[in-house]
């Protein structure tokens, strides 16, 4: 259960540095520290799964982006927070990293990153520069293609020869 951060009387009484220093001591306290070096968030991680979420000066914040800013500095404009440790409730800024959108997508776990750590097409041929074609947005196996592009004008052929009769 998250701790409530110490009591420093009314927040209309404090200024921006003081507001900002409950933040971190807030974030500081509801985390654990694991021996992985994470610092998992121990409060809620409601907005997509497992991301931690805490309120700062009234506004509902990612606790990652909040750790990062908080005890790093600012978020470069165009860059995106990555989870080095691959865990989404670590809110270590040493697990974290600024980086942008495109290297973000691939050193992810999901199906674009996946298909593009891929050396060989689903039938064992490699993906290199002589067997490869770029068919938006997929990369497309040569061989596979070429086999699959003959087959189609086989079955054309017939059909038309087909209906010739």
């Amino acid at each position: 259960m998250t701790q409530p951060p110490p009591d420093l009387g009314p927040l209309r009484d404090h200024t921006a540095e003081e507001m900002h220093y409950r933040a971190v001591l807030f974030l500081l306290t509801n985390v654990v520290r694991t021996p992985t070096g994470c610092w998992l968030w121990l409060g809620s991680c409601r907005s997509r799964p497992g991301y931690a979420r805490m309120v700062v000066a009234g506004k509902v914040q990612s606790g990652h982006r909040f750790a990062y800013e908080a005890l790093r500095g600012p978020i470069p404009d165009g860059l995106q927070i990555d989870h080095l440790c691959r865990v989404p409730r670590c809110v270590n800024p040493d697990h974290l990293e600024a980086v942008d959108n495109r290297t973000n997508t691939l050193r992810g776990i999901g199906p674009t990153a996946q298909l593009a750590r891929a050396t060989t097409c689903l039938n064992g041929h490699p993906f290199n520069a002589l067997r490869i074609r770029y068919n938006r947005p997929a990369r497309v196996c040569g061989i596979c293609q070429r086999v699959y592009d003959n087959n189609y004008k086989q079955r054309v052929r017939e059909r038309r020869s087909q209906h010739a009769l």
